[in-house]
C-alpha cells in the first residue's frame, strides 16, 4: 500500500487461505472487515467461500455458518468448506444435516464433500448409520473408485471398529 499497490480479490482469497492454514482467525477477521469495507464481498462467492473455509479451519463454526448463509449462491465447494469445519470437530450430526440440505438445494456432493464428511466419523463407534448412509451414496454416485474417498472409507471403518456391509465393497486400486 505504501507503494500504491492495493490488494485485489485474488490477494484476499490467498490471504484468507493462509489464515485458515495457520489458524489465525484474528488476522482472518481483520481481512474479512477489509473485504467488507472495500465492497468485494457482494456477489463474489469465491471470496465468500474463502471466508467460510477460513473460519471453518479456525474452528469458528458460527462465523463460518454466518458467512455461508450470506453467500448469494451455494455450490459443492462452499458446502464442502462448511462440512469440513463440522467434520474437523467431529460434529457428525451437523455434517449429515448439511448433506441433507445440499440435496434439498439440488447440489450434488463431490469427492471433497464425501472425504470431508467421512472424516467426522473417524474413531466414532456410534456413527454406523451415518457412515452407512454416506457409503451408500458414495456407491450410488460411483465415487467408491476414487482413491481419496476409498482411503478415507478405509480409515473410518478401521479407526471406528465398524465392519463393512458384505453388499458393499471398496473396489479401487492403489
Amino acid at each position: 500500500r505504501s507503494e500504491g499497490i492495493f490488494p485485489n480479490r485474488v490477494t484476499f482469497i490467498c490471504i484468507l487461505k493462509a489464515c485458515g492454514s495457520v489458524g489465525d482467525v484474528v488476522k482472518g477477521k481483520e481481512i474479512h472487515d477489509e473485504i467488507m469495507n472495500m465492497g468485494f464481498l457482494k456477489n463474489d462467492n469465491v471470496i465468500g467461500t474463502a471466508l467460510v473455509d477460513m473460519y471453518a479451519k479456525c474452528g469458528q463454526l458460527i462465523k463460518a455458518q454466518k458467512a455461508f448463509e450470506e453467500l448469494s449462491a451455494r455450490n459443492a465447494i462452499s458446502w464442502s468448506a462448511l462440512i469440513s469445519g463440522y467434520a474437523q470437530l467431529g460434529l457428525g450430526n451437523e455434517v449429515m444435516n448439511c448433506i441433507q440440505l445440499m440435496k434439498l438445494e439440488m447440489i450434488s456432493s463431490n469427492v471433497v464433500t464425501f472425504t470431508s464428511a467421512l472424516k467426522a466419523y473417524c474413531g466414532s463407534k456410534v456413527a454406523i448409520t451415518n457412515v452407512s448412509e454416506l457409503h451408500n451414496e458414495i456407491l450410488q454416485k460411483g465415487f467408491d473408485r476414487d482413491l481419496y474417498v476409498g482411503s478415507t472409507l478405509v480409515d473410518v471403518y478401521s479407526e471406528s471398529g465398524l465392519s463393512i456391509d458384505k453388499k458393499k465393497s471398496l473396489s479401487y486400486t492403489f
